[in-house]
């Protein structure tokens, strides 16, 4: 037999034994979830498959634990109340897409999720990267940081409530270390922290967005700062935000800033005593209504001390404090 008979018959037995491998891994990618969509909703069973819409989990921790989850995939939850037996409700430990509000047939977003933290127990916890949808955060409970939220990586929180949790340090969000995280369309409310940041906490060299947010009536009866807290290090972009009627026993009830606040477009106004300790820096259009004590640099367009006349009870979801027809902030935001 000559070489080159030699040669075709090896190379047909190659491409054979090729084909024959292509053909078992797509027999086992027909047996498998590959990155994708699954379904959580109060009527489930985490015994289910939960990547099929009539066969959804109970809770969102199960999903992290199906063989086929892959980093990245998409978890959607129906619209109800969902809450754990352990602390916290929900571990994040991989990359995920958790969107909420979802009707029972998976095909509509109306409405929204709620995490209870049932006032006993810490609500979520993130070590990953993961964007949080339309999903309400409330009750939580810890004795050290965040009974809402606590972020160590990266985390959007996009149309959500924070509402009504406790902690000793950030009673709504606490994120430290070289973290980042964005509050989109969302809103921060009627937290406590007993020490400070009773809204929020940032630490480390956290960067932080809040866009489109309120934070509103969060309270630290134990230090300062009961809406919003930064440390050395820590950076902060307010946009559209308002920042109003939170309290605090001691300094700065607002805000209390050792790292670096940017406001463009937004409200720090109502909140009794000193509205902000620390540099506040506007890019423009910006409403302060007590700057005394407030090492404030001003940009274009900003109102200061001065009353924005706002609605003191919140509306919508998630809530927002409407303006009173006399207020100074209507039609005076960044005309571009």
């Amino acid at each position: 037999m000559n070489r080159r008979v030699i040669s075709n018959i090896l190379g047909l037995t190659g491409l054979l034994v090729l084909l024959c491998l292509v053909w078992l891994q797509a027999g086992d990618i027909s047996t498998t979830h590959a990155a994708g969509i699954w379904y959580v909703a109060t009527t489930g069973s985490d015994q289910n498959t939960c990547d099929d819409p009539v066969q959804p989990c109970a809770s969102i921790q199960a999903v992290f634990a199906k063989v086929g989850f892959v980093a990245g995939d998409t978890i959607r939850v129906g619209m109800g109340n969902f809450t754990s037996t352990s602390s916290p409700v929900l571990l994040i430990t991989k990359d995920v897409f958790i969107t909420g509000g979802w009707n029972a047939a998976f095909d509509a977003q109306v409405g929204y999720s709620t995490l209870n933290g049932e006032n006993n127990k810490q609500v979520l916890i993130n070590q990953a990267v993961a964007t949080v949808d339309r999903v309400n955060i409330v009750n939580g409970y810890s004795a050290a940081n965040a009974g809402g939220v606590t972020n160590s990586k990266e985390l959007t929180l996009d149309h959500c409530m924070i509402s009504d949790n406790v902690s000793a340090v950030g009673g709504g969000i606490f994120s430290d270390g070289f973290t980042q995280i964005k509050v989109l369309n969302s809103a921060i409310v009627n937290n406590r922290a007993e020490a400070y940041g009773g809204g929020v906490n940032l630490e480390g060299y956290t960067s932080a967005e809040f866009t489109n947010v309120t934070i509103s009536g969060n309270h630290s009866p134990g230090g300062n700062a009961g809406g919003l807290r930064l440390w050395t290090g820590a950076v902060a972009y307010l946009n559209n935000v308002t920042l109003t009627s939170n309290t605090a026993t001691y300094g700065c009830t607002a805000m209390a800033n050792g790292g670096s606040v940017l406001s463009r477009n937004s409200i720090i106004a109502k909140n009794p005593g000193n509205e902000c300790c620390g540099p506040l820096v506007s890019a423009g259009y910006s409403l302060i209504g007590n700057t005394t004590n407030c090492p404030y640099t001003a940009g274009p367009g900003d109102i200061v001390n001065s009353d924005p006349n706002l609605f003191p009870v919140l509306v919508g979801s998630p809530a927002y404090h409407p303006f009173a027809r006399s207020s100074p902030a209507i039609d005076t935001g960044n005309p571009a």
